[in-house]
């Protein structure tokens, strides 16, 4: 199944949070490297000010998933018609790693969101840094470390209590893309296993807003026919 990982929130902007445009269209494009092996993914992303999402998958295999921010979630397959569906906060538009980009909602990369508290603040040199501590029922880590450079997110890290990062995200090649939007054109994400780790890099181009031609796209809807899988 696939899934745009994880991972990004709030400055004060003169406009709204739900930003001056009603739709943003991108190309994504994901490498994943692990065990030696690489995986491209490449997926067309119609993007809603209000947090509705369709991310067109051409490759490896066409993929169609549709979300929004309360975390309803289908996922069609056209080649088999086939659909999954789900309803999980964690499957919501706010856990891709564009999201807040988009929103010009940063400062805290969503943790306060969902229940973090922020338990420690780190200036050096002209970097800001933040440690988050998890609620209680998250024990995978025991902080995420958000690195700032004016203002922008550089670095996230995800901590073990040991101090050991289980992960490590890296924002960079910050463009303006329109609307006073800063955003991340490449984001690099290590995941640390037992043995290994798994790279993986996922760049952004071909930005426009509120063309009349995408808005179709964000309306698509799934054959009636298609094949209910659990």
């Amino acid at each position: 199944m696939i899934k745009t990982t994880i991972s990004i929130l709030i400055l004060s902007f003169t406009f709204s949070s739900q930003g001056p445009f009603k739709l943003a269209k991108f190309e994504m494009e994901k490498r994943t490297n692990k065990d030696g092996k690489t995986i491209k993914m490449n997926a067309d992303i119609y993007f809603s000010s209000d947090g509705s999402m369709v991310s067109h998958f051409v490759s490896p295999a066409e993929v169609y998933i549709i979300n929004n921010e309360e975390g309803e979630l289908k996922i069609f397959n056209p080649l088999n018609n086939q659909v999954f569906e789900s309803t999980n906060y964690q499957s919501g538009s706010q856990s891709t790693t564009f999201y807040y980009f988009l929103k010009n909602q940063y400062a805290d990369m969503g943790l306060k969101r969902v229940g973090f508290e922020l338990s420690d603040i780190k200036v050096d040199g002209d970097l800001l840094i933040n440690y988050w501590t998890p609620p209680e029922e998250v024990g995978a880590f025991s902080d995420i470390e958000l690195v700032r450079k004016a203002r922008k997110p550089i670095f996230m890290g995800y901590r073990d209590r040991k101090g050991k990062y289980l992960k490590k995200v890296y924002y960079y090649n910050y463009e303006n893309i329109g609307y006073g939007i800063e955003f991340p054109m490449s984001i690099t994400e290590i995941d640390y296993t037992e043995q290994d780790s798994i790279v993986s890099k996922t760049t952004f181009q071909g930005f426009r807003f509120d063309d009349q031609s995408d808005f179709e796209m964000l309306n698509f809807e799934i054959p009636k026919d298609a094949k209910l899988i659990k």
